[in-house]
């Protein structure tokens, strides 16, 4: 016991004078920047612009390494491990059975694998969606803004300045403007978008964009263009999204409102009969016991 307290002892008082220096040397230089007026100001941290995860925060930040631990074997493994010990848990505790808590424990961790992937594809369902429906909106507003005589980062400062950031869309221009300020080249900043958005629409636009760009086309044409031609594309998926309406209603008719109508409509009938059927059956027992 003296010898592990020893020891401690040793350790954190070796940590405090270790501690002191570091503050002692730095002190020493401070004071030797003020006295020479040599205070420099600090170097800019440089900051990876192409990480998926670059400005994002909370659930979204979340989501997208979760997505990043689904991609691999490791990951998925982990998952499943997580969910099969929470299970076996929860059912060891409630019944006691080792052999039924196994069973019910691998069952949860193929169950929770299944819900995070399904969670996680409804997320990116949801995030391409949003951009697809508004890409052709921004790209509009922003041949607008170039028509009337600003260059194409001029045009895009004044577009996120009236919108809103946390939209997944815009949001990735945002990335794509600060890339731009900060010495990136218009065509690489126009792939930094494309990559970080992974969708067809944004990849034809970005390269659209890039090809315009090089070889000196005008830039506000080619927006138009393919704001003209999403926007066909989202009138396409929405009538095809109306023309399956009647399709799916089918089975909620089925199960919710055919019954209704089956007991408001045929239930008097039904019991009509079963009366008459009632008044015969009597009928024929009083026959028979009179005879």
């Amino acid at each position: 016991m003296l010898p592990a307290l020893l020891i401690t002892l040793t350790v954190l008082a070796s940590s405090l004078a270790a501690l002191a220096w570091w503050r002692g040397e730095q002190r020493e230089a401070l004071r030797d920047r003020l006295l020479h007026g040599l205070v420099a100001a600090e170097a800019e941290v440089e900051v990876d612009l192409s990480a998926g995860d670059y400005g994002l925060t909370g659930r979204r930040r979340f989501a997208y390494h979760l997505a990043r631990l689904l991609g691999t074997v490791p990951g998925r493994g982990l998952i499943v491990g997580v969910g099969a010990a929470v299970g076996f848990g929860v059912a060891l505790a409630t019944t006691g059975d080792a052999m039924r808590a196994a069973g019910i424990g691998a069952a949860s961790g193929i169950l929770a694998l299944l819900a995070v992937m399904l969670l996680l594809r409804a997320r990116r369902l949801g995030f391409e969606r949003a951009v697809r429906y508004e890409l052709p909106n921004a790209l509009e507003l922003l041949a607008a803004i170039m028509e009337g005589g600003l260059a194409f980062e001029a045009a895009l400062v004044h577009v996120l300045r009236e919108s809103d950031r946390d939209h997944p869309l815009y949001f990735d221009l945002d990335v794509v403007s600060e890339a731009m300020r900060r010495g990136r080249r218009r065509g690489e900043a126009l792939r930094l978008w494309a990559q970080r958005c992974n969708i067809a629409a944004v990849a034809d636009v970005s390269a659209a964009l890039v090809q315009a760009d090089q070889t000196g086309g005008p830039l506000g044409q080619v927006l138009h263009h393919h704001a003209r031609a999403l926007f066909r594309e989202n009138e396409a998926e929405i009538q095809r999204r109306a023309e399956r309406v009647p399709i799916r209603m089918i089975f909620p008719m089925i199960f919710t409102i055919f019954p209704a109508l089956f007991v408001v409509t045929a239930m008097p009938s039904f019991l009509r009969v079963l009366r008459v059927l009632e008044e015969v059956m009597k009928g024929a027992g009083s026959v028979v016991g009179g005879r």
